[in-house]
């Protein structure tokens, strides 16, 4: 009750803002729809007022939008990438597809409808070909995000190659540093394969690094299971139940930081499943 009650306190207090964001969409859409009866063959207003509904998340009104400026000016190319995007937000990964195919076709080195085009593969169960849309991106981007980097290591794994996947998040680290998301996935694919070894081989410089160290000391933990050394295991997850005891009050009780400890304590008990 108390995180619910919480929950509700942010709504109400970020509830104006959302308000004043959707009143000032709606103004801009009526300053649009004036021009337009003014100039009703302006495609550019159209594709405008088809962006604006899109952010109101109004599917139905920005479609129209996209149409009718395709149809009064066809070299609006732009509007497949719009019309993509617009169709991922919404979670139709299938529509996303064509547009966005569409606008590779003439706009190949397009990074934007590339990376859109591979999440649209891996939703659509069409790993191979998602993890070549993120190789592409991850050597296009400039700068590539961890998410490129994520994306194409995901959708390798999908395919049935988690080799290449683990791959493709050390690429990652080498490019952009020591990113924590990438770092856990590296430690999430070395596990699943069983490669203790190379887990604990990541873990070492990471935990003679870092000033939060009880996160780590789990994997550390399940490392140390994974090889074959329980007492190892079990000093582990007892030096993140310290780490964790060593925290300031109010970090120690974080929902995060409960479910770390439970985590911790079953480490101490008893070897994890893989």
């Amino acid at each position: 009750m108390r995180f619910r009650s919480i929950a509700v306190t942010l709504a109400s207090l970020c509830a104006p803002a959302l308000l004043l964001a959707h009143g000032d969409l709606s103004d801009r859409i009526a300053a649009l729809t004036t021009g337009i009866q003014r100039t009703p063959g302006a495609a550019k207003l159209y594709l405008d007022r088809a962006e604006l509904h899109r952010q109101h998340s109004e599917i139905d009104a920005a479609l129209a939008d996209y149409s009718t400026a395709e149809r009064l000016d066809p070299a609006l190319t732009v509007i497949d990438l719009a019309r993509g995007r617009m169709l991922a937000d919404a979670g139709d990964w299938r529509g996303a597809l064509p547009p966005l195919e569409r606008y590779l076709v003439r706009y190949p080195t397009s990074v934007d409808a590339a990376r859109l085009r591979a999440h649209a593969l891996r939703e659509l169960d069409r790993p191979a070909e998602a993890a070549e849309g993120f190789a592409f991106v991850t050597r296009a981007a400039d700068p590539p995000t961890p998410d490129d980097y994520l994306g194409h290591a995901d959708a390798m794994a999908a395919a049935g190659r988690k080799d290449a996947a683990i791959v493709a998040i050390d690429a990652g680290l080498v490019r952009l540093g020591p990113v924590v998301a990438l770092q856990l996935r590296a430690l999430a694919l070395e596990l699943s394969l069983g490669r203790c070894a190379e887990m604990l081989a990541r873990l070492d410089p990471i935990l003679s690094r870092t000033p939060r160290r009880e996160a780590w000391l789990e994997w550390r933990a399940r490392a140390l299971h994974c090889a074959g050394r329980p007492a190892e295991a079990i000093a582990a997850a007892r030096e993140g139940l310290e780490a964790i005891a060593a925290l300031p009050p109010g970090r120690r009780v974080t929902p995060l930081t409960t479910e770390l400890a439970l985590r911790l304590q079953q480490l101490t008990s008893s070897p994890p499943a893989r």
